[in-house]
């Protein structure tokens, strides 16, 4: 890439665009001291992509889940995308609730802001609303605040809240993933909805325009995330799936780890998907491929543990959901640690 199109002082890491991953653990480790976690009806606590609690006199568990889709509405912003979000923001939420084997019913949105005006606001909620009837689930309502002071003016923040139904005896925990069980990788279509801190701050706007055979940069950073919602609850119908990670901030190594009992490690090749074009643009300017690994999901946007019994029809069940699924390592005994080869 020629050095016109890259900002002269380009980050090659999270924590030099201003995001810091260590923090992001410390906060973790300090939630996990204050919050609740004695209380015997909670089956997912902090750690889980989803909390996951029993509902009393039933054999049901509720589902809830919160996260946004970070600085990428910035680049929706400028360039027009807005209406696109929403299902950036609908989706990141159903792949983290699907996780624990739990059918997404309701939603919520947030959006914080200085100055967007009414048809913005408008354009972002009708492409949330969309988002959801997509996946059946119920918009029911949702929060606008208006924070001069705490935002900057022509930026805004915009986050989900979801909540689904899972029947008790078939929440997905990990806890029975045992040495050799297989990966399964279902490769992303990109970014999704993480690492934009870093990703926005390598382009300047000639860079944001350039094409790869035919596609430009902006297009390919602004591709929404995907829902693996129908291949993984196709899946979950058929076959006792063991564990499921969605490869969001911190990686596919942070993210699996997530769903790793004590006694196995996950060994995982990087290979085992085509890695969209964008990450090889992104590492091609200096940000070295340690830190890639570390912040993006490097092609993978979901990792299913199945027994090694039940892989081939796993494959044939996700095929023919169209999830495009990948063989991408194996469990084996160790410490609860998840390495690349």
């Amino acid at each position: 890439m020629s050095s016109s199109c890259v900002n002269n002082r380009t980050p090659r890491t999270y924590s030099e665009s201003g995001v810091s991953l260590e923090l992001a653990s410390v906060v973790g480790q300090s939630l996990s001291r204050i919050l609740d976690f004695d209380d015997k009806s909670i089956v997912v606590g902090l750690g889980g992509f989803a909390g996951v609690i029993e509902i009393p006199g039933t054999d049901l568990c509720l589902a809830v889940s919160a996260d946004s889709i970070g600085t990428k509405t910035i680049l929706a912003a400028k360039y027009g995308r807005l209406p696109t979000i929403g299902y950036d923001l609908v989706n990141h939420c159903v792949d983290d609730s699907i996780c624990h084997g739990a059918s997404p019913i309701v939603f919520l949105d947030y959006i914080g802001h200085v100055d967007l005006s009414a048809e913005a606001i408008s354009e972002v909620v009708s492409g949330v609303a969309n988002a959801c009837r997509g996946e059946g689930i119920v918009l029911i309502g949702g929060e606008t605040a208006q924070l001069p002071g705490v935002l900057r003016d022509s930026v805004f923040d915009l986050v989900g809240f979801i909540a689904g139904i899972a029947h008790r005896n078939r929440i997905i925990d990990g806890n029975g993933i045992c040495a050799g069980d297989r990966i399964i990788a279902l490769p992303s279509n990109g970014l999704h909805t993480n690492g934009y801190s870093l990703a926005r701050k390598i382009f300047d706007d000639d860079a944001l325009e350039r094409q790869y055979n035919g596609v430009s940069v902006k297009d390919m950073l602004l591709a929404p995330h995907t829902s693996y919602r129908k291949p993984v609850v196709a899946l979950t119908e058929y076959i006792t799936v063991k564990g499921i990670a969605h490869i969001t901030g911190g990686g596919i190594r942070k993210n699996l780890a997530r769903i790793l009992p004590d006694d196995v490690d996950a060994v995982v090749r990087k290979d085992c998907v085509q890695i969209p074009e964008i990450f090889s643009i992104i590492e091609s300017i200096g940000v070295p491929e340690n830190e890639m690994y570390d912040v993006f999901n490097m092609g993978i946007g979901m990792l299913v543990v199945v027994a090694k019994s039940d892989i081939t029809e796993s494959f044939d069940i996700l095929n023919k959901h169209g999830a495009k699924p990948a063989d991408a390592g194996t469990i084996v005994k160790g410490t609860g640690q998840v390495s690349l080869e």
